[in-house]
């Protein structure tokens, strides 16, 4: 069977955020560059993220631990595959009705504190970004 192995994104990219903080001290500057790093990562291609950060490598400690931790894992970074596999086939199931359980559980909480279930699922999507 062949699978694919995953590594956690938040992780990945809670270490480029860290590197960032390290290398730029504007903020508009660290969330623009964190917006241009995190979509190569996010699709599978950390090493354009590395190879945009390694000159800083030799002199902030970071982003030198942010690249030791994708090169000696690339191999699990590899998030477009995963998409384009998707769940393995009784999990694909499982989540589906996971988020069919979340949703109404949230509609139901919704309704007893008088607010719309729109609000409700907007602040969560917020809440967990």
């Amino acid at each position: 069977m062949d699978q694919t192995f995953i590594l956690d994104q938040f992780h990945v990219l809670e270490k480029l955020s860290d590197a960032l903080k390290e290398m730029l001290s504007d903020e508009a500057k660290r969330k623009a560059a964190y917006a241009r790093l995190k979509k190569p990562v996010k699709a599978g291609k950390s090493s354009q993220a590395i190879g945009e950060l390694a000159p800083e490598a030799g002199r902030r400690e970071k982003v030198a631990e942010f690249i030791g931790y994708c090169r000696s894992s690339l191999h699990r970074m590899r998030y477009d595959e995963y998409r384009r596999r998707g769940p393995p086939g009784s999990a694909r199931s499982s989540l589906r009705e996971a988020a069919s359980m979340s949703s109404s559980n949230a509609s139901r909480r919704a309704a007893a504190a008088g607010r719309s279930r729109a609000r409700t699922a907007r602040w969560r999507f917020d809440a967990a970004s």
